[in-house]
């Protein structure tokens, strides 16, 4: 007969600084455009518009293989049915674009940025007050 031994567990010290849970980074609740918190089924449509714009994109952007065609078509068709169930969807979405709604937050501040840079550039004119009779 053959005994088997028994694994001993290693136990790690760690210091004091590392027991402490670090702080995961949250996201916060999305909003809409005037800065109320977005029901569950707002956001849904939200995420889902957005991977239904890139696949759209994607499809008219690359050179793609038929096979993937045929994937982002079918994806697009299970996005777009009402009959679809929500697991389904968030399920297509996480399979199609990973972490979908991090891709999301990063495009958004992108676009931020971009506004900021062109408010910032642009430049108010003065508008004599003849020219403003003119066209009034």
């Amino acid at each position: 007969k053959k005994k088997k031994k028994k694994k001993k567990k290693q136990s790690v010290e760690y210091s004091d600084a590392s027991k402490k849970p670090k702080p995961e980074a949250t996201l916060e609740m999305p909003k809409d455009t005037a800065g109320f918190p977005l029901t569950p089924e707002e956001q849904l449509k939200r995420e889902v518009s957005w991977c239904v714009e890139q696949l759209e994109l994607g499809l008219r952007r690359q050179q793609s293989s038929q096979k993937q065609v045929n994937e982002a078509l079918h994806t697009l068709k299970t996005l777009r049915s009402e009959k679809a169930p929500l697991v389904k969807k968030r399920q297509t979405m996480r399979a199609m674009f990973g972490d979908y709604r991090k891709k999301m937050e990063e495009e958004r501040q992108q676009q931020l940025k971009l506004m900021q840079t062109a408010s910032k550039s642009a430049r108010v004119v003065a508008v004599m007050s003849s020219t403003k009779a003119k066209f009034s």
